[in-house]
């Protein structure tokens, strides 16, 4: 009897042992971990080329930065992360989607795949160029994550309008304004320019919006697919007296454009868009001629200038501040969607620029013609 009543005492010992372990440690890490699967930190997924010197993912991700350490109200409510992609490989392809790009495609939809499938992610902020925005589109229609799109500038599928919000102006309005600047640097209403444009979906989409635009005469166009024949296309267009040149590429052609070009007599009025963006302005030799850059006006207030915040950057300041506005001290991912697509202004104290969506794009948003010597962005 005694070894029956020692057997239930063990046993009533090791049940009661193995209560307060379930209860006093394991159950509250239990309750933890389920709070946190529904109470997951929101993430913002910032996607670009961080690698490459003067990228503008870079610039992107500085001026995100800098809105951070500002300390926004919702700060402790979500975190970011970024995917780096080498845009290098695909920003001189044909705008055909050749095997290197879609190898870059794919990657980048393979990792934001993984990334969206193991955080709970609010947003994806875009500072791609043209050539590598389609996949944060398309990821982001598959999993209804909004996207803001900080740098590219070229047309874009209906079937994403109720997705993507465009911080800059588009193709259309930087063509309007590349026309304005040709018209005020043509000698007569007939003058024409050489236009340099890279077979690219970003150079041969702004040509056709240039091409809309203002007669087809007045724009004699001429593809890069490299800078090796510049000189020779260069002293074609002062042979038959064109009034200056545009050039509608990307950073590494623009410098090799320039390069050869300042080296040539005699000197014409050269405009850069949009995709040359970069500090490389500043440190050419640019005595002999006259260098314009054609930009989304950054500073519409120049009261509101903000130290190291310079060209995209604008833009990712600026979307961490619609971020944190459209949160309201909570997470709501439908109110939070519904406040982006509707968002105009809100604590317009915290911005630079000035916004309202229109089926994707800001239609308070516009381009301006810099003189590179007086007022780089």
């Amino acid at each position: 009897m005694k070894e029956i009543y020692f057997k239930k005492f063990f046993y009533h010992i090791i049940y009661i042992t193995l209560y307060v372990i379930f209860f006093v440690y394991l159950f509250p890490k239990i309750l933890s971990s389920s709070a946190n699967v529904i109470e997951a930190k929101k993430y913002i997924l910032i996607v670009g080329d961080f690698n490459n010197e003067g990228s503008f993912g870079q610039n992107v991700l500085d001026g995100f930065q800098i809105a951070l350490n500002e300390k926004g109200k919702n700060k402790t409510l979500f975190s970011y992360e970024t995917i780096s992609v080498d845009e290098r490989v695909v920003e001189n392809v044909s705008g055909s989607i050749n095997y290197e790009t879609k190898e870059v495609h794919e990657k980048l939809k393979s990792e934001l795949i993984d990334r969206i499938s193991s955080k709970s992610v609010l947003c994806i902020i875009s500072a791609n160029n043209s050539q590598t925005l389609r996949p944060c589109l398309e990821i982001g229609r598959t999993f209804n994550i909004p996207v803001l799109i900080t740098v590219a500038t070229s047309d874009i599928d209906k079937e994403f309008n109720d997705i993507f919000c465009r911080l800059p102006a588009n193709n259309k309005k930087q063509a309007t304004c590349i026309i304005n600047w040709m018209n005020r640097i043509g000698v007569t209403p007939s003058s024409y320019f050489g236009v340099l444009y890279s077979p690219t979906i970003y150079g041969t989409g702004l040509l056709r919006e240039l091409q809309k635009q203002v007669d087809f005469e007045k724009l004699i166009p001429f593809t890069i697919n490299t800078t090796t024949d510049m000189v020779g296309t260069i002293n074609y267009g002062n042979d038959i007296k064109i009034s200056g040149w545009v050039s509608l590429s990307y950073l590494k052609e623009a410098i090799e454009i320039q390069l050869k070009k300042e080296k040539l007599i005699p000197q014409k009025p050269i405009l850069f868009s949009d995709g040359a963006y970069g500090s490389w302005i500043e440190k050419v030799n640019r005595k002999k001629e006259e260098l314009y850059l054609s930009f989304p006006e950054t500073y519409p207030d120049k009261n509101k200038k903000i130290d190291k915040v310079n060209g995209f950057g604008v833009f990712g300041y600026d979307a961490y501040w619609i971020i944190d506005n459209c949160l309201n001290n909570s997470i709501d991912k439908r109110a939070f969607n519904e406040k982006l697509f509707l968002f105009e202004n809100i604590s317009s104290s915290q911005l630079i620029q000035k916004y309202k969506f229109s089926n994707g794009e800001n239609i308070n948003s516009k381009f301006k013609v810099y003189k590179i010597d007086e007022d780089l962005p």
